[in-house]
């Protein structure tokens, strides 16, 4: 999978099909290929779970409209954490950490 501002793509028979269009900027994208889900980290549309084989979107509570520097996946818990400027949240929007410094 590749993201760029105007779509996500993946590579499937020797060429990139796009996937999903107008995520915003990606900043991160992470595969769950249990559940066949992504989830993408956007610098101005939140963070993103898109579900493959349905081909729907859902927002990350808490994440609209953020800036969200990373995504990472917990699937012994089934969970994501995603980072913004004010914490660590996860995919309920509970915040993990406050005022985060991580780089």
């Amino acid at each position: 999978y590749i993201g760029t501002s105007e779509h996500i793509y993946v590579y499937k028979d020797y060429h990139f099909e796009p996937l999903l269009m107008d995520p915003g900027v990606v900043t991160g994208i992470v595969l769950d290929e249990e559940k066949d889900l992504l989830y993408i980290s956007t610098q101005n549309n939140g963070a993103i779970i898109y579900d493959i084989a349905k081909g729907t979107k859902t927002a990350i509570p808490g994440s609209d409209g953020k800036y969200v520097r990373d995504i990472a996946l917990d699937l012994e818990r089934d969970n994501c954490y995603y980072e913004v400027p004010e914490g660590v949240y996860d995919k309920n929007g509970n915040e993990v950490f406050m005022n985060s410094r991580l780089l």
